[in-house]
């Protein structure tokens, strides 16, 4: 994984982004997430099956929010959302 983060955050280019059906553990997940915030090249993000619980989420959140995220597109088809997010 971190092979993976470190080469996305290198990345000038990497617009799509595709996890789907990945297992992560919360610590990979936020530097994916701190990675993609260092790139910010990233339009499309795919976490179809993903397992996410509400950390997770709120880290996403706050990177959706960043005023240079460039996301147009996320899919989170089938993922597996913690009922914590939604309390």
């Amino acid at each position: 994984m971190t092979q993976i983060v470190k080469g996305i955050a290198e990345s000038i280019c990497l617009e799509y982004i595709d996890l789907r059906d990945n297992l992560f553990e919360e610590a990979g997940f936020v530097e994916l997430v701190k990675a993609m915030k260092v790139t910010r090249a990233c339009k499309v993000l795919k976490l179809q099956g993903l397992k996410i619980n509400k950390n997770m989420c709120d880290i996403l959140s706050s990177f959706f929010k960043h005023r240079e995220c460039k996301i147009e597109e996320v899919s989170l088809h089938e993922a597996e959302l913690d009922n914590e997010i939604f309390d």
